[in-house]
């Protein structure tokens, strides 16, 4: 006397299509259906989806391979959108609309100048996950970027898409534990197994697809993957699927010896024995293939099974009794005359269950034991709306927050090339030039220089094209003038350039971890800085702004481009490519306090002093901060004028305020 639910049901397809089909009409009646066995998650679409976005953030310099991932399912990102990209010209409505997608935002903001370089680091982003953090995080920030989650629940069959995501996602994660493949390697067993699974639809152990949910749901599948299974009642739909048909086509069938044939149909007005009689043997193989799949089918039931006909072959019965010769007539004569309308009274119309909704946030739960940064803790400095990728790791990067800038065409491009103003801006330039900063001896000569600046443009291509002289000339004229920059006097020390420096007292890309202390709260690290003279102005600043931030109990980790001995004092230096609007007087000494202030510079800095202070501290027997710290030198590359006395930053934290960071951060 119950009603049946739709976990008691199954329907059983001849095809994956006619599976496909099922679930595409059950979906739209919002009757919930899932399918079944028989279905090898490397053959599913998401898997070709996942393909696509592996390759653009493992290459994330091939257009080729970021077109694929913004023009496919996963980017929904129209064809003309792109069409500007092939010229290097992105008019601001593109490059608006773009990003609006890539972040999932309802709007931007017409200030916004972001383009194909915004969409460029938002891969290289992820390509940097994947080198630092490895691929678990690097998935979890693209999960993130293309809102993928909610995205799939909100199409057809979206449980089941998501499930297969993760499936995915997870085989590959197991494969990476059981070898140490680099993403290239990585990139060719996915394409292997996304090609193998054409040939094994319906997946070896651990490849089948996953049921998305343990919900009651009607069960779909195929009837050869329904082989020694049970269901209360069976739905049958593709039964009055012609056998032997589509035989006109190149067709397969066996000899009388047993042996594999194979045969195209001649014209209509040739006669060919050899292929009528493999025509016929192929149509009886066929017929036989249909009564095993029909015997398979109506013997899955243990209630009843219904037989579900389109009305495509006429009324008469005989279609499914193709050779009644092979029956006993006592059974024919049992044909009920009435059988289309005993067949009618048959259907079934279910109530529809209410639509699926996705599930609510989880509760954000206390996290501890984690490592956590500058970055992670300093106040915002970008406004929400045109942050592209989101804060997920935290791990800090080697990037400025100088805003990307848009791609110039050639009509564009300034007179002054050479000029290191015209250089792009962005996360890109910045990762170039540490790294010329980071291999290069201080004390290069001018070839030496010219060479390691080509090897470094090359890789983060900017090498090449109309303007790569130009460019290389400017970059070298830069790195040239940084290195014999004098650095202002600090603590009654003298002044210094770089190129005098020793290379065995240079430490370069320092990575730093300490204890920081349990719930530590933005509000205690304000009021101490704001007893300091120096860096109270920094603190008012953010006045107007929120930063309410508590320091997760962990580790605090950090990356210094550069800390060096110089006459026994310790120096900390950071590289800047910020480009403050491209104006030379931007970077006098006054205005770069303003720049400092607004990325939090200072607040990073601080958080470096804390961290080399307690090491050298540590590690040197005779160190005291007041006699051997130096001082923390900021040198923005771009604005470094030797003359004008620009582009440097420079301050030596007081001791009073170093020591109680030190006893608010340090567990």
């Amino acid at each position: 006397g119950e009603p049946v639910a739709p976990g008691q049901i199954a329907v059983l397809c001849r095809t994956n299509d006619g599976c496909k089909a099922v679930l595409k009409a059950l979906n739209q009646l919002n009757i919930p259906a899932v399918r079944l066995k028989g279905q090898n998650v490397w053959s599913s679409d998401e898997a070709k989806s996942f393909l696509e976005l592996l390759y653009a953030i493992a290459r994330p310099f091939s257009r080729n391979h970021i077109y694929a991932v913004m023009l496919g399912t996963w980017g929904a990102l129209k064809r003309e959108l792109l069409m500007p990209w092939q010229e290097n010209k992105v008019p601001l409505p593109y490059a608006a609309q773009l990003c609006r997608r890539l972040a999932n935002r309802a709007e931007v903001g017409n200030e916004s100048e972001l383009a194909y370089e915004q969409v460029l680091e938002t891969f290289q982003n992820l390509q940097e996950l994947w080198h630092t953090l490895g691929f678990s995080s690097c998935c979890q920030a693209a999960l993130q970027v293309f809102d993928l989650p909610v995205r799939l629940l909100q199409e057809e069959q979206g449980e089941q898409k998501l499930a297969n995501l993760k499936q995915i996602i997870e085989l590959t994660q197991q494969k990476l534990s059981e070898q140490r493949l680099s993403p290239e390697e990585l990139l060719t067993w996915l394409q292997q197994s996304i090609v193998e699974s054409k040939k094994d639809r319906e997946g070896k152990e651990g490849s089948e697809a996953r049921k998305a949910s343990d919900n009651p749901a009607v069960q779909v599948m195929t009837i050869h993957g329904s082989k020694g299974l049970e269901f209360p009642i069976v739905f049958v739909p593709e039964m009055h699927h012609k056998a032997g048909g589509g035989s006109q086509g190149p067709i397969e069938a066996h000899d009388k010896e047993g042996r594999l044939q194979a045969g195209i149909a001649p014209p209509k007005e040739e006669k060919n024995p050899y292929f009528t009689e493999l025509q016929n043997q192929y149509k009886q193989e066929q017929l036989e293939e249909h009564r095993r799949l029909t015997y398979v089918a109506l013997t899955r039931t243990i209630h009843g099974c219904r037989i579900l006909y389109d009305g495509s072959q006429g009324n008469n019965c005989d279609y499914f009794l193709p050779e009644k010769a092979a029956l006993p007539d006592s059974l024919l004569d049992k044909q009920p005359s009435d059988w289309k309308q005993k067949l009618t009274d048959l259907a079934w119309q279910g109530e529809a269950p209410p639509p699926l909704q996705a599930p609510p946030p989880r509760p954000v739960l206390k996290r501890k034991n984690l490592i956590s940064s500058f970055s992670a803790f300093a106040p915002s400095t970008q406004a929400p709306g045109l942050q592209i990728l989101p804060q997920i790791y935290e791990h800090e990067s080697e990037a400025d927050n100088d805003p990307p800038e848009m791609l110039l065409s050639d009509a564009q491009e300034t007179e002054e090339i050479a000029d290191i103003f015209a250089f792009p801006a962005g996360e890109r330039t910045g990762n170039c030039w540490h790294e010329i900063f980071e291999q290069l001896s201080f004390d290069a000569d001018e070839e030496q220089i010219k060479n390691q600046v080509q090897a470094s443009l090359q890789d983060y291509g900017f090498a090449g094209g109309k303007y790569g002289a130009e460019r290389l000339c400017a970059v070298s004229d830069m790195v040239q003038n940084t290195l014999n920059y004098p650095l202002p006097a600090l603590a009654n020390a003298g002044v210094f350039s770089l190129n005098k420096l020793e290379s065995r007292k240079c430490i370069k890309e320092w990575e730093f971890f300490f204890t920081a202390k349990p719930e530590l709260n933005s509000e205690a690290l304000k009021e101490a800085i704001r007893k300091d003279e120096t860096h109270r102005g920094f603190i008012e600043d953010l006045a107007t702004r929120s930063w309410n931030r508590t320091l997760i109990e962990g580790a605090m980790t950090g990356y210094i481009d550069l800390w060096f001995e110089h006459q026994g004092r310790y120096y900390i230096l950071d590289w800047k490519s910020n480009r403050i609007q491209g104006k030379p007087q931007n970077f006098a000494v006054n205005e770069l306090h303003g720049e400092m202030s607004r990325q939090r510079y200072w607040l990073q800095y601080l958080f470096y002093t804390v961290a080399l202070n307690r090491f050298l501290q540590e590690n040197l027997r005779d160190y005291s901060y007041e006699k051997n710290f130096g001082g923390v030198y900021y040198l923005f590359l771009r604005g470094l004028d030797q003359e004008g006395q620009r582009g440097v930053y420079a301050c030596r934290p007081a001791p009073s305020l170093v020591q109680e960071l030190s006893e608010l951060l340090i567990n």
